[in-house]
């Protein structure tokens, strides 16, 4: 992928839901996790390899379970949902501790600091930009200079809207002045076979009755209907 700004970021952390003092022979059952990342996205990966390590350990399964959506939000009423005997364990992501209490201000469903009792952090990743390889911009003043050079600009995709990748975005088209605009991704997998598949022709083409998706495909893997699909290229 180039160019590249790398932002450090928490990826996942564990909690688990408040409840009373374990038996020793805890656990006795299966275990699971549940996640507001998508199948395949950083956190997901992350939470598998915990997951079946403790499933070594524990001699018990550990299931991995997917919400994502929402900021994060659906996992964690998801989660708080659940019996709190231990047997379910919430691996989150930073950003619902500091975006989303903030986005859902006065009307947030979940106490997270009254449902959760926190384990520790587990993992971080950078945030990358990267673009196709036919894309003509070698460094990120490259990149801006091709986005505001291009008529009605860019797309960035990003997984997760209101999320660190979408926000990291954000402040990237503010401080560059880029004329990028957000489009969401369907998930990291997506994106990274649409970038080793050289999806970079600058067009959209129709693809079954699904939504239009953007043929200049780096970062993304977003499926987007265009206003002007000859001129909006996503990275």
């Amino acid at each position: 992928m180039r160019p590249t700004m790398k932002i450090w970021s928490a990826v996942a952390f564990a909690t688990i839901l408040a409840l009373p003092t374990q038996a020793e022979d805890y656990p006795n059952k299966a275990v699971q996790f549940i996640t507001p990342a998508a199948a395949g996205n950083s956190p997901d990966v992350v939470t598998h390899i915990i997951a079946d390590k403790l499933t070594q350990i524990w001699k018990q399964q550990v299931v991995v379970i997917n919400r994502p959506g929402a900021g994060g939000l659906i996992a964690a009423q998801a989660a708080a949902q659940l019996p709190k005997d231990g047997y379910s364990i919430y691996m989150t992501q930073a950003s619902t501790w500091t975006v989303l209490p903030i986005q859902q201000e006065g009307k947030m469903p979940v106490d997270l600091h009254k449902a959760f009792v926190p384990i520790g952090m587990v993992g971080e990743q950078p945030i990358a930009i990267g673009v196709g390889k036919d894309v003509p911009a070698k460094s990120v003043a490259e990149l801006v200079a091709l986005a505001n050079k291009t008529k009605d600009g860019m797309l960035f995709a990003a997984t997760n809207r209101g999320g660190q990748a979408h926000l990291t975005g954000e402040l990237f088209r503010n401080r560059s002045k880029a004329n990028i605009s957000f489009v969401h991704a369907a998930g990291a997998a997506v994106s990274i076979n649409d970038v080793l598949a050289g999806r970079s022709s600058g067009r959209s083409k129709p693809r079954r009755k699904s939504p239009r998706r953007s043929d200049r495909l780096g970062h993304s893997g977003a499926r987007a209907k265009l206003a002007n699909p000859e001129s909006r290229n996503a990275f």
